[in-house]
């Protein structure tokens, strides 16, 4: 889902995934485990999220053990 210039006002939840954020030429990318996004008239977007990291700051190794864990 994107949001650009003179998007359609909108209210959606998401599924835990990438979220990419773009400002500029930059893009910082997070997981986010669960939200909701709002999208105003004027394109201006919040996000509501119970939890999200920036994906450089996410150890695969912590996480792949995490799961294991879980699911024992």
């Amino acid at each position: 889902m994107g949001a650009l210039p003179g998007h359609v006002a909108t209210i959606a939840e998401l599924k835990p995934g990438v979220l990419s954020v773009h400002k500029g030429n930059e893009t910082t990318k997070y997981f986010v485990s669960s939200s909701f996004v709002f999208i105003h008239l004027d394109s201006f977007t919040d996000l509501i999220a119970v939890e999200a990291a920036p994906l450089d700051q996410i150890d695969a190794n912590l996480v792949q053990k995490g799961l294991l864990e879980f699911t024992q």
